[in-house]
């Protein structure tokens, strides 16, 4: 939405001990430095929830380069499924 791309990629990978979830648009990226977590709900709330799954988040981003989100979260194939 806020991204203005054209192109967006989504890659989910799913291992026996590692649920991967990639996305990476050709968007007018940002600068992550200058994200205010205060006011980026939409951010903090995404990494909220994949800290409480025992997961990690990366967002890599730069102005006018697009963005990429990977997401890791351990499969509990007993929670998930």
């Amino acid at each position: 939405k806020h991204s203005n791309a054209k192109n967006v990629d989504i890659n989910i990978s799913i291992g026996s001990k590692t649920i991967i979830l990639k996305v990476e648009d050709d968007g007018i990226g940002f600068n992550i430095e200058d994200i205010d977590s205060s006011k980026s709900f939409g951010l903090s709330s995404l990494k909220e929830r994949i800290l409480l799954a025992e997961g990690e988040v990366k967002i890599l981003s730069k102005p006018n380069n697009g963005t990429r989100l990977e997401i890791k979260i351990p499969n509990k194939e007993d929670i998930y499924a």
